[in-house]
């Protein structure tokens, strides 16, 4: 249905004035973390309300990817946890977490911006937000991780002894190089300061390898199967990804499951992706799905696989691609083409 200019122009003062209203509320609250007492006043009953109201029900009012989660005041049960023994070992066995949240210890954080060539244009090069973490265990293994990019400025205010609660994070396995073992590893959306603590060198012990290996390994020039096919939900049956053929695993990275369940395309939060991608330069509103697909290529190839870079293969994995196409799917008549990433 066709929209008339003065139906657009009276949509776009609603806008406006939605967002007046948000940056005088971000304001207001900002005025009253810089001056506490002016909480107690009577007319900020409303406010006290709600947030008695969102402490009551954690589990309703949840933090979401990108919340600074790391100068937040802790909630009582939270405060003096203590760092997880056995997380490191679990992972390395391709086992559970002793608990369903592991508290880990930061021993060093390198966050900085990488440049990064291969998604657009040789000539414009971007730069994107990577935070490697080095963590260790209540028993001192030590494991390596990376923060989601969206969640990466968070490495800048991380400091040694930092105990870090991981309120969601994907476990997965990679290779430094060709010749070195499996090491298990971690990918973090989401966590949480709860304290820090002093570390001892003496304290801490060497990174333990995978001691589990599939029927199927993968090395760091593997490049996904099905090279030069194009997948269209539509006609194709979805792939098997299986423990004994692990499309996934590709690029040193391997997932304990597929990457489609491990990071589900329908869980990404995509206006958060899009404040971090160059890739997507349309409001997500008027956002096509071949916009939006290319964008979430972008995001699994520059967070996941680290393949978003001049000179590095480019292509993402056939059931990956499956998922993303399945989940934002061109219309009826309109075939696929591959993703932008494949068009340098």
């Amino acid at each position: 249905e066709k929209v008339s200019g003065q139906e657009l122009r009276a949509l776009q003062e609603r806008r406006d004035w939605e967002e007046k209203l948000h940056q005088e509320f971000a304001h207001f609250l900002s005025g009253v973390s810089e001056h506490p007492e002016m909480y107690a006043a009577p007319r900020l009953r409303y406010l006290r309300d709600f947030v008695n109201l969102a402490q009551r029900f954690p589990n309703v009012f949840t933090t979401e990817d990108g919340d600074d989660t790391t100068t937040m005041p802790l909630p009582p049960g939270d405060r003096g946890l203590e760092v997880t023994k056995g997380s490191v070992t679990s992972l390395a066995d391709m086992e559970a977490s002793p608990v369903d949240l592991p508290v880990l210890s930061v021993y060093a954080a390198k966050p900085g911006y990488h440049r990064d060539t291969g998604v657009v244009r040789v000539d414009h090069p971007q730069t994107i937000k990577l935070t490697e973490l080095r963590l260790c265990d209540g028993d001192g293994h030590q494991i390596h991780a990376r923060l989601n990019n969206n969640i990466s400025e968070i490495g800048s205010v991380l400091k040694r002894g930092d105990k870090i609660r991981l309120d969601l994070y994907t476990p997965l396995r990679y290779r430094i190089n060709q010749s070195s073992p499996k090491m298990p590893a971690l990918f973090i959306h989401r966590l949480s300061r709860v304290g820090n603590q002093q570390l001892n060198d003496s304290q801490l012990r060497e990174m333990l390898p995978c001691s589990r290996f599939h029927p199927r390994e993968h090395l760091d020039s593997d490049l996904p199967d099905g090279s030069n096919f194009i997948i269209d939900p539509r006609r194709d049956p979805e792939p098997v990804c299986s423990d004994g053929n692990r499309l996934c695993a590709a690029y040193g990275v391997r997932f304990l499951t597929c990457v489609c369940e491990a990071i589900p395309v329908k869980k990404l939060n995509l206006a958060t992706i899009k404040s971090d991608c160059y890739v997507a330069t349309d409001d997500l509103e008027h956002m096509t799905n071949s916009h939006k697909r290319n964008m979430i290529f972008w995001w699994y190839a520059t967070n996941v696989y680290s393949i978003a870079g001049k000179g590095k293969i480019e292509r993402l994995p056939m059931c990956l691609e499956y998922a993303v196409r399945k989940e934002y799917p061109n219309a009826d008549g309109i075939s696929y083409s591959g993703n932008r990433l494949q068009h340098k």
